[in-house]
């Protein structure tokens, strides 16, 4: 079930994440890329948005694998 709706800004170092919550609040959170895929793994499932690039790619199998 999806709890929320996550938008992810990535970076080089720091990344972005803005999240729209079932109850309708909003969180936004900066992470370093060390703490991306942890982050990942113990939040609830959600859908992610991220910008079309490179890393996109690589950091989404990551962070699906990472809260299977």
């Amino acid at each position: 079930m999806c709890n929320s709706i996550i938008g992810l800004d990535i970076a080089k170092n720091v990344f972005h994440l803005v999240t729209l919550q079932s109850n309708g609040k909003t969180m936004k959170k900066k992470l370093k890329r060390a703490e991306i895929l942890t982050f990942f793994a113990t939040y609830p499932a959600s859908v992610i948005g991220m910008e079309a690039c490179g890393r996109r790619s690589s950091l989404g199998k990551r962070a699906y694998h990472a809260g299977s």
